[in-house]
């Protein structure tokens, strides 16, 4: 797999961080083959360094992005591919393109979300 485009590249740096993300489906459709192979590709079992270093090579990125990655790769314990799902949202109201969402296919754990718990 060569080098990710910028428009591929920034649909996965936002799943990475927010763990959804809605855009046209013909993007995500695009992006989510490309998404598989590098879940894939952090799940191996070969050295961290080199994963993190295959990452940056392809995404173009630092070394926290690459391990945060790489931490998400490792919640898909179980499944062995169908690491995403689209879910079709309907047309949007200004154009009429048809909308959806990139959701995990598994629930990830809250700490790797970045999100707070009130109590």
């Amino acid at each position: 797999m060569a080098k990710l485009n910028h428009l591929t590249r920034g649909l996965v740096r936002a799943f990475v961080y927010r763990t959804k993300v809605v855009s046209i489906t013909q993007r995500l459709k695009k992006t989510r083959p490309k998404l598989e192979a590098l879940i894939s590709l952090a799940r191996r079992n070969s050295s961290q360094v080199r994963t993190v270093r295959l990452l940056r090579a392809k995404l173009a990125c630092g070394v926290e992005f690459a391990k945060r990655l790489l931490m998400m790769a490792n919640s898909y314990a179980n499944p062995s591919g169908g690491y995403v799902r689209i879910l079709k949202l309907g047309k949007r109201r200004g154009d009429g393109a048809h909308m959806s969402i990139m959701l995990p296919s598994v629930k990830l754990p809250l700490a790797y979300c970045g999100q707070h718990v009130v109590q």
